[in-house]
This record gives structure tokens, C-alpha cells and sequence, in this order.
């Protein structure tokens, strides 16, 4: 009796590239329609905020930023993997898959919100006793959201750690990564800090807000993601002759095709 030939299917970062780009694309589009709904009185697109607008949460963007990280986490665990049985250095890639799922969760369930109000209080008297300006804000502005101050500090910790790693890596991948983390904190860090300074301004206008900070903020988030996705996936591709999927009529199975 003969058997169905096996299915092969290998990962290719270009194509998954292409894929998550294009979904990107349609979630900005839904963005602005979203907003069109809310600022221009659009009855027939208010159902888009909940789904797409970008500053809600649990919708599609959340969805598809978490998915982001769950994935970038399976890559970074199963490169780990593959070092390890190589016996290379592979403790940084295990864990980086670890931040990777919590921050993947913290996406889906918002902890760090958590920490506005606690981080906010902390520092009221320092910023009562500092007074300062820069381009008319009270230096504490840029800080309008607490959170940041915790996530900035961890990832200025995490990162010098992380040196030695990153030194090690071929490259093409390092350089890849390190675009990926410009993208990914120019948006988390860069583009939070000024939406916190124009809100903390009176009178702000939440339209300019939403469009300029908002949507910037998590349009670089999305690109960082996504290129330090498409950068696993090409150091798979090129430094651990790809990771193939194998469906059998019998068995399914995950083998690196170097065994082969």
C-alpha cells in the first residue's frame, strides 16, 4: 500500500515579510477609518474603533502586536535550542524568549498601566522640587506616562547585559536586530514620551493626538516587531540551514534540516 509523500514546507523570511507588511497595512488603513469615525461623526465606520482603533485595547491591533512577540519568542527559543545542541553560547537567546512572552502578555493584558498611578505619586515631590522647562514643559511632562520610567530603566539594564550577545551575532542579523530595536523604541520610548509632553499641555487637541502620536507610535512599534521577526527568521535561513516543517502520513514532526 503506498503512502502520500510527506509535505514540506520551509520558512522563508522574504515571504513572511511580505505577509506581515501587508497586514500592517490594513490595520493603518482601519486606523484612519477609525478615526475618521470618531472625529468626523461617521456612523457607518464606528464599529472600526472598537475593532482597529490602535489606542484601544484586547481588538485587532493587540491581537496582531502580541502574535508579533509569541512569535519572535518561538523563533528566539527554538534558535536557543539549536545552539545548545551545537553547544554554543545559547542561555541570552532562551532568555530573551522568556521577555519576549511576557512582554507578548503584557500586550494582551496591559500590565504596565498598572504602574502609571504608583510611578506617578513616587515622584511627585521630585518634580515638585524641579521645576524646570524645556521648550515650555516641565521636564516630568516627557514622563507623562509612568510606565516608562520602569520599562526604561529594565531595558537599560537588559541591554548592557545583552552586549556580549550581541557582539556575537553574525552581521547581517546583528545589524537587523539593532534596526529593529531603533524602530521598535522610537515608538514605545520616543513617540510615548511625546504624546505624554503635547497631552500634558491644556487644551490639547485629541484628534492631532491620536494621528500624530498615537498612530506613529504604534505604526514604529509594528515595524520593529516585524523586522526583528524577519530578522530570526533569516538567521535561521542562513546560520542554521533553515528550520523545515515535515507532515507526514503517519507522524508530524519539527526537524532542523542541517540533520539532513
Amino acid at each position: 500500500m503506498s503512502h502520500p509523500s510527506p509535505l514540506h514546507i520551509h520558512l522563508s523570511a522574504t515571504r513572511v515579510l511580505r505577509y506581515l507588511l501587508a497586514v500592517l497595512g490594513m490595520l493603518f488603513v482601519m486606523q484612519l477609518a477609525s478615526l475618521e469615525a470618531i472625529y468626523h461623526g461617521n456612523p457607518d465606520y464606528s464599529f472600526l474603533v472598537a475593532w482597529f482603533n490602535f489606542d484601544e485595547e484586547r481588538n485587532l491591533p493587540t491581537l496582531f502586536s502580541t502574535l508579533l512577540f509569541l512569535a519572535a519568542a518561538a523563533q528566539l527559543s527554538w534558535i536557543g535550542h539549536h545552539e545548545r545542541c551545537a553547544r554554543q553560547a545559547w542561555l541570552a537567546w532562551k532568555i530573551l524568549a522568556v521577555l519576549f512572552i511576557f512582554l507578548g502578555i503584557d500586550e494582551l493584558a496591559s500590565f504596565h498601566e498598572g504602574l502609571i498611578k504608583p510611578v506617578s505619586e513616587l515622584t511627585l515631590p521630585l518634580r515638585s522640587a524641579n521645576p524646570h522647562y524645556y521648550y515650555g514643559l516641565h521636564l516630568h511632562d516627557w514622563f507623562h506616562y509612568g510606565w516608562l520610567l520602569v520599562y526604561l530603566a529594565c531595558i537599560g539594564i537588559a541591554a548592557l547585559l545583552l552586549i556580549p550577545w550581541l557582539l556575537r551575532l553574525p552581521f547581517d542579523t546583528r545589524w537587523r536586530v539593532c534596526l529593529a530595536a531603533i524602530l521598535f523604541l522610537s515608538g514605545a520610548a520616543g513617540f510615548e514620551m511625546l504624546g505624554g509632553a503635547y497631552a500634558a499641555r491644556p487644551n490639547h487637541s485629541l484628534f492631532r493626538y491620536h494621528l500624530l502620536y498615537t498612530t506613529n507610535e504604534e505604526l514604529l512599534e509594528f515595524l520593529g516587531l516585524i523586522v526583528f521577526n524577519y530578522a530570526l527568521t533569516r538567521h535561521i535561513e542562513l546560520h542554521t540551514r533553515g528550520l523545515r516543517i515535515t507532515l507526514g502520513a503517519a507522524d508530524s514532526r519539527i526537524q532542523d534540516s542541517s540533520t539532513k
